[in-house]
């Protein structure tokens, strides 16, 4: 089934540059990228910030299937950039951008030296996203190359990165092209069985991006099944999925599928409409495989509707652009098309001359396949059978350890009944000196980090007061310095509230006082009176909080809460970031989430906010200081207020907060919602 392979070739090409988009589609991704670029432009000296660069890198990137020659422009001026500033990240993600623009333009050899390279380096400093992109490329210019061992090792070394640190998206792109891969073999239940891996992932019912993509697939694995009644209805699946106009290389290539489909069903009229439909997305990409495929397409339903000079012109397109970009299995199909077309004319001449231009390349492709095939099948069988020996070999050893550890075990039970007997009669007493020793530990820590951190601008107002006492400033001078101190007196309230607070907890002494509290408007005054830290750091705030939700708690224990996470979030963000609020509605709950990108908290600290317990403060990425209080007094309004707090993070990724508190009520309108808070004040 050598006519399969095309189309197999296709679906790669869109899935290596497709697949690891966001769910929130490209235009949005491009539009975002572009307008943070704006945004660092207009700021001095932008040419030397390593965001600048990992900005034109990404845009670079976005694009290539759109406009080949910006994504070559906006590669080169991020290496040149990320080359005079030291950026090693930014020189990575150029140089893969660069080794991308020369496979998609046929220069295979070089885009291969290119992704070698950046491959070693990536692994070597770290960057093990960057490594995988290199990866699925390799395994891409393999593949164009018909090196299917290589192309299989590639991915499968992908594979076991994107396990390893935990990135869905890497994991089902690899396996998706596993799966493509063992298509161009003729494999067709290995191919399956890939694509069913990855509907088995979460991120698979997460993004209905994602979703169509494996739809997609499954629908070209049917078709080269030949069950094309199958890959019509699971193409037009996944067409609904790509409508929204932001994936239109998806679209236009499902729409190719159900066109083809229909073909060979007989089904005329949706053959040409969905080619008609393909058509005119394609001719706004700058795909030449997929173009020169579907103008096989045309060719095939012009000679369906028997009007044999459209069915030829359109198959020597598509053989000449076929020849032009070096694919060979496009030229295979095309010359025995033309075959087809010219027999059926009767010029037997030209239709002996494509016939044997087909047979010679397909007979060699065919040797080719066997080869790697069964190559790839021996590779399969070695990693399986070291996987057995290494099982094997773990189990002896442990059997061994088992016969040593019944061994000694029996020894140990008298002494231990022994030595739990006498442990147990201490162990209450321990318990309550180390609970009292670390409640002491943690007040000296807290007195010490809070001393330090009022008497600096307290030391500060005075030292103002005494100058203008002694005339030695002006009242323009208080004038100019009375937003400073009014921050710095603010931090110092604040502090206090928080110290009080904490005190009130270890002594069981706070009682929440419910009332209905509008959250979107509260979260709007937290934010208002962080401006001038969210301006500094020029970070984006994207809220998309309900305005209609009230939340059953304590405002002033809510406002603490949300004063302690939204600080924090801005004091771990980088400049030039973003910080999310998002939150949902449950049967009698309102869900917050309010996420970061800063550098991420480690997993042994999350365990230790959550156990309720003191953690060190660190410095936040513009080294702001802190007194490690905040969460810890968060997690314990949280709980007096009837509600939960977990927290999700990664290292350098970021941090997401989990707010569930007890939903006050929905209101229809926004006189409803502002009787009921004047009601609610005036009890």
């Amino acid at each position: 089934m050598i006519a399969t392979r095309k189309y197999f070739l296709a679906l790669f090409t869109l899935f290596f540059m497709f697949s690891g988009m966001s769910i929130l589609g490209q235009n949005g991704i491009n539009d975002s990228l572009k307008s943070r670029l704006k945004v660092l432009e207009k700021i001095p000296g932008h040419e030397n910030d390593t965001a600048y660069a990992y900005y034109l890198n990404e845009l670079a990137f976005e694009i290539a299937f759109f406009n080949l020659d910006s994504m070559k422009l906006l590669s080169l001026k991020a290496e040149q950039l990320s080359n005079k500033i030291g950026y090693i990240k930014g020189q990575l993600q150029a140089k893969n951008n660069l080794g991308d623009h020369a496979m998609f333009t046929g220069n295979h050899q070089k885009a291969l030296e290119l992704h070698t390279e950046t491959l070693t380096k990536a692994i070597n400093e770290g960057h093990p996203f960057i490594a995988l992109r290199s990866l699925n490329s390799l395994a891409f210019i393999h593949n164009q190359k018909s090196q299917f061992t290589e192309a299989y090792q590639s991915l499968t070394k992908g594979v076991a990165i994107a396990e390893e640190i935990g990135d869905e998206v890497f994991i089902l792109r690899m396996n998706m092209n596993l799966g493509i891969l063992f298509g161009h073999l003729n494999d067709f239940q290995t191919s399956m069985s890939y694509f069913n891996k990855c509907s088995e992932l979460s991120i698979y019912q997460q993004s209905p991006f994602i979703m169509g993509e494996v739809l997609a697939n499954k629908a070209f694995t049917y078709f080269a099944m030949e069950n094309y009644d199958k890959a019509l209805e699971q193409s037009k699946k996944a067409a609904v999925l790509f409508e929204n106009g932001e994936n239109p290389e998806w679209l236009a290539y499902c729409y190719q599928i159900s066109g083809n489909a229909s073909l060979r069903l007989k089904d005329i009229s949706n053959a040409k409409k969905f080619i008609v439909k393909s058509d005119s997305i394609f001719s706004g990409l700058e795909d030449p495989l997929s173009k020169a495929q579907l103008e096989l397409s045309k060719a095939e339903y012009a000679f369906l509707t028997a009007d044999l000079k459209a069915a030829t012109l359109h198959a020597e397109s598509s053989l000449q652009t076929a020849k032009e970009i070096e694919h060979f299995d496009g030229q295979i199909e095309a010359s025995n098309f033309l075959s087809k077309v010219y027999k059926s004319d009767e010029n037997f001449e030209l239709a002996l001359f494509h016939n044997d231009r087909a047979r010679i390349i397909g007979d060699s492709i065919r040797k080719e396949n066997n080869k790697m095939r069964f190559a790839i099948e021996q590779l399969r069988s070695e990693e399986a059978l070291a996987k057995q020996e290494q099982t094997i070999s773990y189990e002896r050893k442990m059997a061994g350890q088992r016969i040593v550890i019944y061994a000694v075990s029996s020894g140990l039970l008298v002494l231990m009944g022994l030595f739990l007997f006498i442990r147990r009669n201490n162990l209450k007493q321990r318990k309550t000196n180390e609970n009292l020793r670390k409640i002491n530990q943690t007040k000296d820590k807290l007195f010490s980090i809070i001393g330090h951190d009022l008497r600096e601008p307290i030391g500060t107002l005075q030292e103002m007061l005494e100058l203008y006492g002694s005339s030695e400033i002006t009242d323009t001078d208080i004038a100019r310095l009375a937003p400073r101190l009014k921050q710095n007196v603010d931090h110092s309230s604040f502090t206090l509230n928080n110290l009080l607070i904490w005190a009130q907890t270890q002594m069981d002494g706070i009682k929440p006082n419910a009332q209905m509290v509008p959250l979107k408007q509260k979260i709007g005054e937290i934010c208002d009176l962080y401006q001038t830290r969210i301006k500094a750091k020029n970070i984006i705030i994207e809220s998309s909080v309900q305005q209609n939700v009230h939340v059953l708690t304590d405002p002033v224990h809510l406002e603490i809460i949300l004063r302690n996470i939204i600080s924090n979030a801005i004091k771990f963000t980088p400049n030039n970031e973003t910080i999310t609020l998002r939150s949902i509605n449950e049967t009698n709950l309102v869900k917050l989430s309010i996420c970061d990108h800063g550098h991420g908290i480690d997993q042994k600290i999350v365990d230790k906010i959550l156990r309720g317990e003191y953690v060190e403060p660190k410095f936040g990425t513009n080294n702001e200081k802190g007194t490690g209080l905040g969460l810890h007094i968060s997690s314990e309004l949280v709980k007096i207020n009837n509600g939960s707090l977990n927290i999700s993070s990664k290292t350098n990724k970021g941090t997401c907060l989990h707010l569930a508190l007890p939903l006050g009520e929905v209101f229809k309108n926004i006189d409803e919602m502002q009787h009921l808070a004047n009601d609610t004040h005036k009890t």
